[in-house]
């Protein structure tokens, strides 16, 4: 099933609400209930003033649809916007019917010249999983991975990782799948 695990909780202004743009989100979601591989899903929250991974929530539940909604909780409590790969559209159509689309980041425009087909901009929620974009999201991880938590240190944001399932994903990866 997996479960949230929460590293910080998340920063509350005076009126005991979490501010909009602190928290950023990022989920590598399923639409399919049973699967054939060991895919599991993934929702990682960043605080973006820290660029530190604040909670994450990896598994792969009974339905995508408890997926979705563990999900959207997370994304609620840090009051954060989830950028996701919009080539399924499961994750989008659960969070229609919960009045949650809010919590999804429109189509970041920076990516344009990374799209051949223009066409998939007019998704308006999320990510397109092109070949192109998978490379440069990479290459921003690898980006992230290498650079040291404060100026003129020697250690870096990988070095402070906690997250095995985050760890596994990254020594399991390559560009071959």
């Amino acid at each position: 099933n997996g479960c949230v695990v929460i590293y910080e909780h998340p920063v509350v202004s005076r009126d005991g609400k979490v501010p909009l743009g602190i928290y950023i989100a990022a989920s590598d979601n399923y639409d399919h209930d049973q699967s054939t591989t060991q895919s599991l899903g993934c929702t990682l929250i960043m605080n973006r003033l820290t660029e530190r991974i604040v909670a994450e929530y990896t598994g792969r539940p009974l339905t995508a649809r408890m997926y979705y909604e563990t999900e959207r909780r997370l994304l609620l409590y840090y009051n954060a916007l989830c950028n996701y790969e919009n080539n399924l559209k499961g994750l989008h159509a659960y969070f229609e019917t919960m009045h949650s689309t809010h919590l999804l980041c429109d189509t970041p425009p920076n990516i344009i010249d990374k799209l051949d087909d223009k066409t998939l901009m007019n998704r308006g929620k999320g990510t397109p999983g092109t070949t192109p974009i998978k490379k440069w999201g990479i290459e921003l991880i690898l980006t992230w991975l290498l650079t040291p938590i404060l100026p003129d240190s020697n250690v870096l944001n990988l070095h402070k990782i906690r997250g095995e399932a985050l760890l596994s994903e990254l020594i399991y990866h390559s560009k071959d799948g």
